[in-house]
């Protein structure tokens, strides 16, 4: 089973309904002490360089986003009241990722990727489809993988 997130248009913003944030791009050097941000996307910059393009709720990153750190690293996915919540990937320097669902910035999971391979391997070997061993056959199979 893959969950699919949603694509980041040409300028790296999210494909959002939302209408733009008054005042976006926002900048620390610009930065309002407490701005308005409702129901719209936008982009934000730290003074340290970070930065966050997409959905904003109350004044705060809620929806879909992509923050990017100065540090290299990267999250791209859900949040949830400023923090990372739902599905998403979380991507290192060095390029190795933690992908998969998020709960209040912790990472519970990883995405398991369930391909025809594995669901032909469990056919082949006797399980029913549509049917609970079946489904354990093809998830502990695309687990090795």
């Amino acid at each position: 089973m893959t969950l699919i997130l949603p694509l980041l248009i040409s300028n790296g913003s999210w494909a959002s309904d939302l209408p733009e944030c008054e005042g976006s791009p926002l900048s620390a050097s610009n930065w309002r002490e407490s701005f308005d941000w409702d129901d719209c996307q936008g982009t934000y910059t730290w003074t340290n360089g970070d930065q966050y393009v997409g959905e904003w709720k109350d004044g705060r990153m809620h929806g879909q986003g992509t923050y990017t750190y100065a540090t290299g690293r990267r999250y791209v996915g859900e949040y949830k009241n400023a923090k990372k919540h739902g599905q998403g990937t979380f991507t290192y320097p060095d390029g190795s990722k933690a992908e998969g669902i998020w709960k209040e910035n912790i990472f519970l999971y990883e995405n398991i990727v369930i391909t025809a391979e594995d669901e032909k391997f469990c056919q082949e070997i006797g399980f029913k489809v549509d049917t609970s061993e079946y489904d354990k056959c093809v998830q502990k199979s695309a687990e090795q993988d």
